[in-house]
């Protein structure tokens, strides 16, 4: 709890948040979690590191046999999607290529594979 403290209080000081602190509000607010178990990922788990020279966010889930993982800093995302072994190299992209939050999740959810 005194993480999410931190970071709301981190928030509420910025004038202009950027892409991942967009996101760093979805996790305080619960919403990340709701919005990624609603595209039927299952065993959600969201780590924080929050320290004064680093910040980042590691989203892994479940989707049937396939593992999912995101990672978020400050500067880009990278995801990987895997069964049973890891991938050798995540395919990272810089923020850059978003215009907003919601064209994150929408890439975050567009790269969950599809099940027949």
């Amino acid at each position: 709890m005194f993480k999410r403290k931190k970071i709301q209080s981190y928030l509420q000081q910025k004038d202009t948040p950027s892409l991942f602190d967009q996101l760093l509000a979805l996790y305080v607010s619960g919403n990340l979690t709701k919005q990624l178990k609603s595209w039927g990922l299952c065993h959600v788990s969201i780590y924080v590191d929050f320290h004064e020279e680093y910040r980042s966010m590691d989203i892994q889930a479940k989707y049937f046999s396939y593992y999912y993982e995101w990672q978020f800093d400050e500067h880009e995302c990278s995801y990987m999607i895997y069964k049973e072994a890891e991938p050798d190299e995540p395919t990272c992209l810089p923020y850059s290529m978003f215009e907003d939050v919601d064209a994150v999740l929408c890439k975050m959810k567009l790269v969950i594979p599809k099940i027949p």
